[in-house]
């Protein structure tokens, strides 16, 4: 998306807080640092749905618009509502949606010319398209906050290789089985060959999807969005889950720690790995930061990137990933980063034989750091999306 630069003050950054996950509220407090290291002028507000506060919200907006004073409502997919809001009440404002904008289509009603759109994979720029919306839409990978100081040196990290996240399905199991037992069965014979199309080539997921229903003649476009929304969702789930099987089994007995929540199936199938309940996301950073090698897996994010790198990186941590057209733009194979190949078991004696291998880790988070530092962090994107949004108050003032 491209928006001609005009107005020169630089618009106030709301960012309304609510009730949510800890790693959303951890995100937004790191974006809303990542403005002010940008030099923009942050108010974190607290924000519920119930009557009074939107009435006292939307007097603040008020308050604000008869000001003349340009500003941006930032949220998180699409957490804000603005359905109780006159039209001429409605701000700005940039929401990020983390994931593929399918599972978010019960909100579309709530975008608006003033609604600008930050998708974390550019593919889903062509999802979104799909779906109707063609403008106000830009690629905003993942980021986090600035390096720690003082990452602990590798040789003083105990965990030899971590996973954080949860890992629930695995095939083979009944949890599998049921997961997409509510779909027809010629709808489950697309899941099958989307799965096998989006492991073999990295293909989208919701291309992958429309093209398997095309196979059997069906168009998405006549099936209620609910109904896609939910084949979609067993297609990414089942990539996920056999993304991550292959990648942790093969890791199990060398060390592999996982953090999150994780089945009685997958526990049962690892045997010699150990497996930690879920401690709270800030808890769970810390872990990241004794770990020498931090595993990522998300295929859906084959365009973009993922905190878990983000902040692997900002503590120190070797990233172990699915690959991603993106993140080759600015990480090396064997440099900084660690790529998951087609050939699982080279990529992974590749890891082993380094996790003792002191000043190749400690150099390789470096190189690693000094990049995310440079580009990848939220100050980064505050000054990138900053000169966006003054432009865009600008044309809409």
């Amino acid at each position: 998306m491209r928006i001609n630069s005009g107005h020169s003050q630089k618009p106030e950054i709301w960012f309304p807080i609510l009730r949510a996950a800890d790693w959303a509220l951890i995100m937004s407090q790191d974006m809303a640092q990542g403005f002010k290291a940008a030099n923009y002028s942050v108010l974190m507000l607290l924000y519920n749905e119930y009557p009074e506060k939107l009435r006292e919200f939307s007097t603040e907006i008020s308050r604000k618009i008869d000001s003349q004073e340009p500003f941006v409502i930032i949220d998180m997919n699409m957490y804000f509502n603005f359905d109780g809001f006159p039209k001429n009440l409605r701000p700005w404002r940039f929401t990020w949606i983390g994931d593929n904008p399918i599972h978010h289509h019960k909100k579309f009603s709530n975008f608006s010319d003033q609604t600008l759109i930050g998708t974390p994979d550019r593919r889903y720029l062509d999802v979104y398209e799909a779906l109707g919306f063609s403008k106000n839409l830009i690629f905003v990978p993942h980021a986090g906050p600035p390096p720690i100081k003082e990452p602990l040196p590798s040789i003083k990290r105990d965990i030899r290789i971590l996973f954080a996240g949860n890992f629930r399905l695995v095939p083979g199991e009944e949890e599998w089985r049921a997961f997409g037992s509510g779909l027809d069965k010629l709808y489950l014979s697309a899941v099958d060959e989307a799965v096998e199309n989006i492991l073999e080539n990295q293909t989208e997921t919701f291309q992958a999807m429309g093209t398997a229903l095309a196979n059997r003649g069906i168009s998405w476009r006549d099936l209620n969005l609910e109904v896609v929304a939910n084949i979609h969702q067993v297609v990414e789930s089942y990539v996920e889950g056999i993304n991550r099987w292959r990648i942790l089994s093969a890791f199990d007995g060398q060390g592999l720690e996982i953090v999150g929540e994780v089945s009685d199936a997958v526990a049962r199938r690892l045997p010699n790995t150990t497996i930690h309940k879920f401690p709270g996301f800030r808890e769970m950073l810390q872990m990241v930061g004794r770990s020498r090698v931090l595993v990522n897996s998300t295929p859906k994010f084959s365009g973009g990137s993922h905190d878990r790198i983000c902040n692997g990186m900002a503590r120190g941590s070797v990233i172990a990933t699915t690959p991603s057209t993106y993140l080759k733009e600015y990480f090396n194979h064997g440099a900084e980063v660690f790529y998951f190949s087609k050939d699982l078991s080279e990529s992974v004696n590749e890891i082993i034989s380094r996790l003792e291998d002191w000043d190749f880790l400690d150099e390789m988070t470096k190189k690693a750091g000094d990049k995310y530092d440079a580009k990848h962090t939220w100050s980064s994107r505050a000054e990138e999306l900053g000169e966006v949004f003054t432009s865009a108050v600008s044309q809409l003032s």
